[in-house]
């Protein structure tokens, strides 16, 4: 939005269901000139006929994709390693992950575990995955998930994919009584304060640079749209900014 005021106007219609204002019933009725979104290009071009005509940029598109749109990647590689350096600075010994509960893991997930990991092995540790077994009932998933965190070597310094599953580790220490930091550590991304504010103890997170993204998301999609880089394969990444440090 602050790409589309400096440079528009630009009429954005947030393509998401509300129950309070008309939706878009079908994309054939509203054809839009651009088109910034989080779908792959095959989703995309199951929900808009002909899609491929419209200048479009793909947020964090899956890398089999790379060669065949202009896609903004967040570059996780670089936040993982951060958030292990972090922990081996602290003097933590013991290292866990704790990924999507999505089957299969969305790329994000399972390529921030495997940096995560990979870092830490250069170092001469290793780190202990947890694997959800249901996102349908939470009720269900925390018992598997207390006895794992029960079974982790400690203190352990653990990476979460997001902070809402980093808000559910949290939940679940709790629960059992593990002690958070001294005993287990939790850091999460995407620095959402909503959550990371109201969590007990309050949580730690990467602060990625999501409108740094998005700007260059708009600032392509505006070039697509004026035919200054034609429909050429073009990916740019963006990174994470710092991590903030709760646990209080």
């Amino acid at each position: 939005m602050r790409y589309a005021h400096l440079n528009g106007p630009w009429e954005v219609h947030f393509l998401e269901n509300s129950p309070f204002v008309s939706s878009l019933g079908s994309l054939s009725n509203w054809r839009p000139d651009g088109i910034i979104t989080r779908s792959s290009p095959t989703e995309l071009y199951g929900l808009i006929k002909n899609s491929g005509r419209i200048p479009t940029v793909f947020l964090d598109a899956p890398q089999a994709f790379y060669k065949r749109c202009v896609s903004i990647h967040h570059e996780m590689h670089r936040a993982s390693e951060a958030v292990a350096d972090a922990y081996l600075r602290q003097g933590f010994k013991n290292f866990a992950y704790v990924g999507s509960a999505s089957v299969p893991q969305p790329f994000w997930s399972s390529e921030r575990g495997k940096a995560f990991a990979a870092y830490l092995r250069r170092k001469g540790y290793d780190c202990a995955f947890y694997r959800p077994k249901t996102k349908k009932d939470w009720g269900i998933e925390q018992k598997h998930l207390m006895e794992w965190l029960s079974g982790l070597s400690k203190p352990c310094g653990l990476f979460a994919a997001f902070d809402l599953l980093a808000k559910q580790v949290l939940d679940t220490c709790l629960a059992i009584g593990v002690n958070v930091p001294d005993d287990v550590a939790v850091i999460g991304v995407d620095d959402d304060e909503t959550i990371c504010e109201n969590t007990v103890p309050t949580l730690s997170s990467v602060q990625s640079d999501f409108e740094g993204g998005a700007y260059r998301a708009a600032e392509f999609l505006d070039q697509l749209m004026r035919g200054k880089i034609g429909k050429k394969a073009l990916t740019v990444t963006y990174g994470f900014k710092r991590i903030i440090h709760r646990q209080r």
